[in-house]
């Protein structure tokens, strides 16, 4: 895990997830999917934009099943971590999630297979 550095604490931080959903904010990766699982439990509505995502809705479940294998922080660095994946998994297979969501592709709702 990458120690956060003197560089890293000078930098000015911006209002992120934590701010919004009223956790904790996190310098290493230990709390992230606490944090963002907290945010779209603590959320009235999500809104999840599929734009570059996938081409078609019908894509999404093989999108959601890499998400499946949960967030790698050794990808973190580049931006590769799985995150997005993990989100909409957690959230496709989460009733309560699921039901609050909107997917959205070109600009419109879509139904999720």
């Amino acid at each position: 895990m990458r120690r956060e550095t003197e560089e890293d604490r000078k930098r000015p931080r911006k209002k992120g997830l934590s701010a919004l959903s009223g956790t904790r904010r996190f310098r290493d990766y230990d709390h992230l999917a606490t944090n963002i699982k907290t945010a779209l439990q603590n959320a009235k509505n999500i809104h999840v934009n599929l734009d570059g995502l996938v081409d078609c809705i019908d894509e999404l479940p093989e999108l959601a099943q890499k998400g499946s294998r949960g967030i790698d922080y050794r990808e973190w660095e580049d931006n590769s971590g799985n995150i997005t994946n993990w989100e909409i998994w957690t959230i496709l297979n989460d009733p309560s999630l699921k039901q609050k969501t909107t997917f959205c592709l070109d600009g419109k709702p879509v139904r999720t297979p």
